[in-house]
């Protein structure tokens, strides 16, 4: 049997509850398991611990109050309704509101696009970016291509290659 599964049923153990084969394996596992063993003990010291406690009963009509007041509460969507309702229904509010709405709209795509840029640029080769930082010359490469120095450079690397 596994620790994880003696820490389990601990409580049920010591409370009896267990049925008698699943019993006979905890106490063997305790037998065994210095960790397990001084769980199980400390809890025992809780459990006789808070039986030392007074025990407190409630008052005779503690259930009818508190079904009273369980069924007279507002639920979380009925108070979100009635918070929506009020922002919405001062109509000062409504394009303060609108405007902080806008804002946090266009202030996450902002902020989702500058994420994907960077996933982007993460992603790219050194060459690329080598690329991206001379943009600017190859935005004139028609330009420049038929230049009489460029083919000069191009036939002076063919030359030096072979």
């Amino acid at each position: 049997m596994e620790c994880r599964e003696v820490k389990n049923n601990l409580s049920a153990f010591l409370d009896r509850e267990l049925d008698p084969q699943f019993f006979k394996e905890i106490e063997a596992h305790l037998a065994s398991c210095p960790g397990c063993l001084q769980e199980s003990q400390q809890m025992a010291r809780a459990w006789g611990l808070l039986d030392l406690a007074p025990t407190i009963e409630p008052s005779a009509d503690f259930v009818s109050r508190f079904w009273t007041k369980v069924a007279t509460q507002e639920s979380a969507y009925e108070r979100f309704l009635r918070g929506f309702k009020a922002l919405w229904g001062n109509r000062r509010l409504v394009p303060v509101v609108t405007a902080l709405s806008l804002m946090i709209i266009i202030g996450s795509t902002g902020v989702v696009e500058q994420i994907n840029m960077q996933n982007k640029l993460s992603q790219m080769k050194t060459d690329d970016i080598e690329m991206l930082k001379n943009i600017d010359l190859a935005e004139h490469f028609e330009t420049i291509k038929d230049l009489d120095i460029i083919k000069d450079l191009d036939s002076a690397q063919k030359e030096s290659v072979t």
